[in-house]
């Protein structure tokens, strides 16, 4: 009987798996009926990777003539060359077809892969999210934004202070400049209707600190103030009174030191850059008004806080103290811009007039 070698068609490597995964017997030889193997390994894939039951030589020295028992073919000794090349072509065509039908196998071959195909998995899972993932995704993603927003919102702050103070630092140079002028003698605080308020210089001031400055404007107003048109036309102008600003101006007024309010201390303007260093000549426009029911801070813990006319329509009037205030940047005669936190600020009134505002530094 002729043999065909298994481990030489099928290479060593794919012999061992196969002889692994107990696909055939771990023997070289099997009979040459390549009908018989290939209906073997095709029924095998079919039944769930039976052991191959075609009849094993042990050895190739066997009568050509003396065909084993159980071969589907008998071959004579004088079959021809051509013939057994073509069945052996017959068994290597059989045999990946057998292999790939058994690689598909859920329950046969975890975790092997013969013939391309995934062994053992059924249909293949999409990338997709499924519902429970996309709402955890989502809940997670809020969770973080609660958590960074604020701090964005505070490096953000934290910034516009500093802007806040380069603005001081200007203002204080240009009122400097004029005092340089006008034998050391700051500019006016009344406005010009007669009436004083910190919050506001005359036409004639304004547009000297301007000149002074070279032309910019924009060392008037804190960065979060910064809305000149929200308080009239023509970069804040008010009809008889002047120009409102983003900051306190404390210098150039009269009859001060004016009233305590609630028993906390006064401040005194300062009318001369010669006058005592160490009092206060610009600061943060941080107040608040009862009868106006108006409330602002410039700096929050987060930035500006604001409640009222003519920004919003949200109830105002509550004292500074009581909506989240961070602190203020203070100018003093000598020419320091200094922070001061909300701890330290006290209040005061910011007007000579019925009006009651109360300003905080």
């Amino acid at each position: 009987m002729v043999t065909i070698n298994l481990r030489e068609l099928t290479g060593q490597g794919l012999w061992r798996r196969l002889v692994g995964a107990n696909q055939v017997e771990e023997r070289d030889c099997v009979p040459l009926g390549a009908e018989s193997v290939a209906a073997s390994l095709i029924a095998s894939a079919s039944f769930g990777l039976r052991r191959l039951s075609a009849p094993v030589l042990g050895t190739q020295s066997r009568s050509l003539a003396s065909p084993a028992p159980g071969n589907f073919m008998r071959a004579s000794p004088s079959f021809d060359h051509n013939w057994k090349a073509h069945k052996e072509l017959q068994v290597l065509k059989a045999l990946p077809l057998a292999l790939d039908a058994n690689n598909r196998n859920r329950q046969a071959f975890t975790g092997m892969n013969f013939g391309g195909h995934q062994p053992g998995l059924g249909r293949q899972r999409t990338s997709a999210f499924s519902r429970v993932e996309l709402v955890t995704m989502l809940c997670v993603a809020t969770i973080v934004a609660a958590i960074l927003l604020p701090t964005l919102a505070g490096t953000r702050e934290r910034g516009r202070r500093v802007l806040c103070r380069k603005n001081l630092t200007q203002f204080y140079l240009a009122l400097a400049a004029y005092a340089a002028d006008n034998k050391s003698i700051l500019p006016s605080g009344i406005r010009d209707n007669g009436d004083q308020c910190i919050s506001f210089v005359s036409t004639a001031v304004r547009k000297a600190l301007v000149h002074y400055a070279g032309g910019n404007e924009n060392f008037l107003y804190c960065p979060n103030l910064n809305f000149p048109t929200a308080w009239g036309t023509n970069g804040g102008y008010h009809e008889s009174a002047g120009y409102i600003l983003g900051y306190f101006y404390m210098g150039g007024h009269t009859d001060t030191p004016w009233n305590s309010y609630n028993g906390q201390p006064v401040w005194i303007s300062p009318q001369k850059m010669t006058d005592n260093p160490s009092l206060v000549l610009a600061a943060d426009s941080t107040m608040w008004s009862e009868p106006q029911k108006f409330t602002m801070v410039p700096h929050g813990r987060q930035g500006l806080i604001y409640y009222g006319s003519p920004l919003n329509s949200l109830p105002g009037g509550m004292p500074v103290t009581e909506v989240g205030m961070g602190g203020c940047n203070v100018s003093y005669l000598n020419g320091a811009v200094l922070w001061k936190p909300a701890a330290k600020m006290s209040q005061y009134y910011n007007s000579g007039f019925g009006v009651i505002y109360i300003g905080s530094w």
